[in-house]
């Protein structure tokens, strides 16, 4: 096979398996942080207004970081952005170990968001440049269920290692899954043959960030991802507060619900992409959202019963998954290769800022009106969202088909 072409059937379970580790390390990462603050605090000393700074120090670097990846993606390819994205956040992890106070903690966390904003899109930008559109849906699906997967194991696995032995410790370790990932890549993943960008300049950059602005479709598509994670910074940070405190359950009995939503996001995200590879993308984002807008306003009723939160947690689950494989395929799909890079990533730091602004706005909400004021916050954050991709967003399926038969006539 030459290393410029799509992958072939017997190579694409690989190549997609490749995918799928790096979203998966990379999320773990993440996830791990919040579970574990308490160990960092009592490890190093610091405060609780302290430990917020090592959310914060991470989100800064990785929106800056995703803005500048996107144009170097579309320039110098994907494989090679995954490379090097995955094997510097694998380092910046590794790094972690050797903090010895807090200061020096946060300064690996600043290092591991500029790392990566490297990633942010990388593995949605290959799939859109290396898949065959009957079949893209599905593979973003897959690939998709390595944030599942995060949520199921690296929560349980992180406060675990952070309890009985270090706090800096899951960092390390999912530091070695990165470099694996990245060998990974690096051995079994071809560079799609689609064309790149030219040079890239501060005169080029500006023009085509400008470009997006002006384009319909690419500022629909920044406003869906804006909205959209806006809806999750407003519902999410106080799930687990009201899961114990108002519908009784155990510390355990949470952890235990959102493991059921990632395991619920990995059987379905598969599904529904294979679904949006025949009904299409903009039904099945929208379907997945407005389900996930109902599941937000029903979540106040887990009070009645606590079984309720594992079966309204894992419908949202389901909604979530579906929106997710179906909107980044779509994306992906809506500009020529060259460009795909730039609206993936630009998309994606917008939606981070959505999401900061949701979390900012979902403290006083709570303050005033309680969770039930954070689920119906969060459901009009997704039903805008919905009104967002309907009005905004054009169906993709078949496009390029018919590109294809058109300039085959010609």
């Amino acid at each position: 096979m030459s290393p410029t072409t799509p992958p072939s059937l017997p190579r694409l379970g690989l190549t997609l398996f490749a995918l799928w580790l790096v979203v998966f390390g990379s999320m773990s990462q993440i996830l791990i942080v919040t579970p574990i603050l308490p160990r960092i605090g009592e490890q190093f000393a610091a405060n609780t207004a302290a430990l917020g700074w090592l959310l914060t120090g991470y989100a800064i670097p990785l929106s800056i970081s995703t803005l500048l990846a996107g144009p170097i993606s579309d320039r110098i390819g994907r494989r090679r952005i995954l490379i090097i994205g995955a094997g510097a956040l694998g380092l910046a992890l590794l790094g972690h170990l050797l903090a010895r106070n807090f200061a020096e903690l946060l300064l690996a966390r600043l290092l591991a968001g500029a790392c990566g904003g490297l990633l942010s899109g990388g593995a949605f930008a290959y799939i859109g440049d290396a898949i065959p559109e009957h079949r893209r849906g599905w593979a973003t699906g897959w690939v998709n269920t390595g944030f599942a997967g995060g949520q199921i194991f690296s929560i349980p696995l992180g406060s675990w290692l952070a309890a009985s032995f270090d706090a800096r410790l899951p960092f390390a370790v999912f530091g070695v899954v990165m470099l694996l990932a990245c060998l990974l890549v690096l051995v079994v993943v071809p560079q799609p043959d689609v064309a790149r960008s030219s040079r890239i300049t501060l005169r080029s950059l500006g023009q085509r960030y400008a470009g997006l602005v002006r384009h319909t479709d690419s500022l629909g598509a920044c406003l869906v991802y804006a909205s959209l994670l806006a809806g999750i910074g407003l519902f999410v940070p106080y799930l687990p507060l009201f899961l114990e405190q108002s519908a009784g359950l155990s510390p355990l009995l949470v952890s235990l619900v959102f493991t059921a939503g990632g395991a619920t996001m990995v059987i379905v995200g598969p599904r529904a992409g294979r679904l949006s590879d025949r009904v299409g993308r903009k039904r099945i984002g929208m379907a997945g959202t407005g389900l996930v807008a109902v599941c937000m306003l029903s979540m106040p009723l887990a009070t009645l019963a606590p079984a309720l939160a594992f079966v309204i947690f894992s419908l949202t689950m389901a909604g979530a998954a579906s929106r997710s494989g179906a909107l980044r395929t779509l994306v992906a799909e809506l500009v020529p290769a060259p460009q795909r890079g730039l609206l993936i990533y630009v998309s994606l730091a917008l939606g981070q800022m959505g999401f900061a602004v949701g979390s900012a706005l979902a403290g006083p909400i709570h303050t005033v009106f309680g969770f039930g004021g954070n689920a119906v916050a969060g459901m009009l954050a997704s039903l805008l969202t919905v009104v967002l991709v309907a009005a905004l967003l054009p169906e993709t399926l078949g496009r390029e088909a018919a590109a294809e038969a058109q300039a085959t006539t010609r």
